[in-house]
């Protein structure tokens, strides 16, 4: 049985964090989970102590979050979950067990969802210009609002695809990641993680919300991330920071970043403001 964080009325400080390789390490090592336990009784601490509200925003589709809750025996829920790029906003129900939408974000996105011929067009026009091929990540990453894809591009192609993939995307209302994956062979191998999900989200959308909606003063936001998806909300909040296991591309464009990896480098970022 999951259970959350202490109950926060009126947040004072907002904490967010990347899951994949940022709040989570795949294949947890047994030093990687003490960590993360650690990591978890601080975040609770802070809820207690500071009124500090608990974010874990990600690129993962709710389902896929959920397979990794039971896979590492996650225990400890987040005060909200923003999924699928930020294009969800959840908070968990400890009584039912699950994640449930959050309305007020819900009510402001309108349910707004992707035309998918804007995308299978914008696609055409990558692979028409740059030979650019596209597939379909497993159906358990797309969602309603998040469409995620691989693009192979050779490295000396990468700016030009990104530049002209983001420009189509905005033509059309959309808005689009475009980064490397937190596999650092991904850059060598030239394949670019895409997202396309509404103009109105994103990392930095859900962020930018939680932080009007409970009126959160912006040195008192921290984020935590590992890759190029990240770097919209480092950029955002107060106190951004990169892992030190960060891909090399988020490094390039990213100053900040922790001499410790994964949940250790947020602890150890945390312990020093709040101490």
């Amino acid at each position: 049985m999951q259970d959350v964080l202490p109950a926060v009325t009126t947040p004072e400080y907002l904490i967010c964090s990347d899951l994949d390789a940022t709040y989570l390490a795949h294949g947890e090592t047994a030093q990687q989970r003490t960590e993360r336990l650690t990591l978890e009784d601080w975040l609770a601490r802070l809820a207690h102590d500071y009124a500090a509200l608990f974010c874990i925003v990600t690129g993962s589709s709710l389902r896929n979050v959920e397979s990794k809750v039971r896979k590492y025996h996650l225990q400890v829920m987040p005060h909200f979950l923003a999924a699928g790029l930020g294009s969800d906003l959840l908070v968990f129900n400890q009584q039912c067990q699950q994640f449930e939408l959050y309305m007020p974000w819900f009510e402001q996105l309108r349910m707004k969802t992707l035309n998918r011929q804007d995308i299978d067009d914008i696609l055409a026009v990558l692979s028409r210009d740059y030979g650019v091929q596209a597939n379909l990540q497993p159906e358990y990453q797309q969602t309603e609002r998040c469409r995620s894809y691989w693009l192979h591009a050779g490295h000396e192609n990468f700016e030009h695809v990104v530049e002209t993939l983001r420009g189509l995307a905005q033509q059309a209302g959309l808005f689009v990641n475009a980064s490397h994956g937190s596999v650092h062979a991904s850059e060598e191998a030239g394949i670019i993680n895409v997202d396309f999900v509404p103009q109105e989200c994103g990392k930095q959308a859900a962020v930018t919300f939680l932080v009007n909606h409970f009126e959160i003063p912006r040195e008192q936001t921290f984020a935590f991330g590992d890759s190029g998806n990240d770097l919209n909300m480092l950029r955002y909040v107060q106190h951004g920071l990169l892992v030190s296991n960060a891909t090399d591309e988020a490094r390039r464009h990213f100053p900040r970043i922790s001499q410790y990896p994964f949940a250790k480098a947020i602890t150890e970022e945390l312990r020093s403001f709040f101490t």
